[in-house]
């Protein structure tokens, strides 16, 4: 059992970090204000009602959830992966970050009919797409499969 906790406490923490922090949005953000933090980051509300970037955003109520259908699958696919790693003992915590943060965007998906973003990053000329938390997570946890895959190759 000591081997599920920590990882059921991680996804906890980050699954609730990243619903805060889009409730802030919500709240503080809404009328279109935007929050300047210090140079360069920003908080600023954004709907993104595609994936990553906004691609393949939908534009009928059926691709809506023809959308939603394969991030389902895309998710139950990571869950069930997940789960076959830990019965296996193996070590889980990149896992449980995308799916943590796959859900809680999939969540705002279904609810809203897009994902909350609301940081935004910029330097000089430069503007990177606004993004949230789970997004976060999200990404460190494909980089982290990586470097791990990576590392126990060599």
């Amino acid at each position: 059992m000591e081997n599920f906790k920590k990882p059921f406490v991680l996804l906890l923490t980050t699954f609730f970090l990243d619903r805060l922090s889009k409730l802030f949005a919500l709240v503080f953000l809404s009328d279109g204000h935007t929050q300047n933090v210090f140079d360069g980051l920003d908080f600023s509300l954004s709907w993104n009602t595609g994936v990553s970037w906004s691609l393949l955003t939908p534009s009928t109520p059926t691709s809506f959830w023809i959308l939603a259908g394969v991030i389902f699958c895309f998710i139950t696919g990571i869950a069930v992966y997940t789960f076959w790693r830990w019965i296996n003992r193996m070590p889980i915590h990149w896992e449980i970050l995308i799916l943590s943060g796959a859900i809680s965007n999939f969540i705002d998906r279904v609810w809203y009919g897009a994902v909350v973003d609301f940081i935004d990053i910029s330097y000089a000329s430069y503007h990177f797409p606004v993004f949230n938390v789970a997004d976060m997570c999200i990404f460190f946890g494909v980089v982290g499969i990586f470097f791990s895959s990576w590392r126990s190759e060599r």
